[in-house]
């Protein structure tokens, strides 16, 4: 096999890796359906259990358990309003809450 033939398989097959990475995110990306998406209060915590992470108990006493809580929100007992995405075709190893992604939040002081 010459080089051109090699580069040019190499080239193919980046091109198809960069067509399944653009597949992929547009899935992921697209609009969710408005039953998965909530308004709660709720409270962070911090769990000491598998290793440790952070979670949000509502004031519907429901627990939450937020794929990525961002770094201003780390703070044990802190009162936030949170707009949740349910992800409901993810499982979590902890099985501590609902598996969420955080839209959006405003720290209630």
């Amino acid at each position: 096999m010459s080089k051109k033939e090699k580069i040019l398989i190499l080239a193919t097959f980046l091109a198809m890796v960069v067509v399944m990475l653009v597949i992929i995110v547009g899935i992921t990306k697209t609009a969710l359906p408005l039953e998965k998406v909530k308004n709660i209060t709720g409270t962070v915590h911090y769990i000491n259990e598998e290793g440790g992470f952070w979670g949000i108990v509502g004031d519907d006493g429901k627990r939450y358990e937020p794929m990525h809580l961002p770094s201003e929100l780390k703070r044990p007992g802190l009162k936030t309003e949170f707009t949740l995405i349910f992800l409901k075709d993810y499982i979590s190893i902890r099985a501590w809450g609902i598996p969420v992604e955080i839209l959006d939040y405003r720290i209630i002081h």
